[in-house]
Order: C-alpha cells, then structure tokens, then sequence
C-alpha cells in the first residue's frame, strides 16, 4: 500500500483517542495505557507496503514501552479494567497495568525516551521521499503528542 492521507489521518485519530483515553486514567496506568495504545494503532497499519516501516516502528516502542511497565509494576494494585465502549477508536476490553508510584518519575522519563525514539526513527525514515516526509513526520509529530500524557 502506497501512503495517502486517509490512512495516516487514521493513525492521528487513534493517537488522539489514546491521549484522551490515558488522560482520565491515574498516572500509574498511564504509560501501560500508552503501550496498548501504540499497539492497538499498529495493528490497524498495513503491514505492508509503504507503512511497513511506520508499523514496525511503533510496535517496537509500544515493546521497550512494555518492558519498563513490566519491570516496575505494583504488585499490590489491581489492573484498570477498560470497558469496550469507552474509546470509540479501539472498541475492544483493555486491562492496564499500574506502575509503582516510587517509581514513576523512572518510568516517565523512559517512557518518553521511548516515544522520542520513535519519533526519532519516523523522522529518518521520512528522508525517503517526498510523500514519505509529507506522511511520516505527521505521524511523529502525533507520537511526540503522546508523551503530554505523562506530565
């Protein structure tokens, strides 16, 4: 699939519907609610063709984004339970998992170490061509959006 505009606009949507959706969370649910996110998005991107790239970039970040969540969960809260209706985007039941509050403030700034690689890796691949820069760097602009979440 070549890039055009409909798909791309689809992909900031989804990156708006996650920010609203992480911005009502508690903050130790958030970054988990940015790695689902990621994840969800990903995976309405064609695996091939021009957004080959951009697919495999995201799901890398929503990866090392996991990671932190996992090594710095709090075993002592429960999972945020997500209902199906809540995000008109990604209709599906999503459970979050908490970070400890001690360590938020680590988590936070990997997290947005991860979001700006991301952004990082989108900006480069934009240098392919003309309509990959028109695409792309939309696109990171939108990811570099989501770390407005954490703060």
């Amino acid at each position: 699939m070549t890039l055009n505009p409909v798909v791309t606009q689809a992909v900031l949507r989804d990156f708006d519907a996650i920010r609203a959706e992480c911005a009502k969370s508690d903050q130790i649910y958030r970054p988990d609610c940015i790695r689902q996110g990621l994840e969800l998005t990903s995976r309405r991107i064609p695996f091939h063709g021009d957004y080959g790239a951009m697919r495999q970039t995201l799901r890398q970040t929503s990866m090392e984004i996991a990671s932190e969540v996992s090594s710095k969960k709090d075993p002592n809260r429960d999972r945020l339970e997500i209902d199906p209706d809540t995000n008109v985007r990604f209709r599906s039941r999503r459970y979050y998992t908490p970070v400890k509050i001690s360590e938020m403030t680590t988590v936070k700034t990997r997290v947005s170490a991860a979001l700006d690689a991301c952004q990082s890796r989108l900006l480069k691949l934009a240098d392919r061509s003309t309509s990959w820069n028109k695409n792309y760097t939309v696109v990171a602009v939108g990811v570099s959006r989501l770390s407005s979440v954490l703060r």
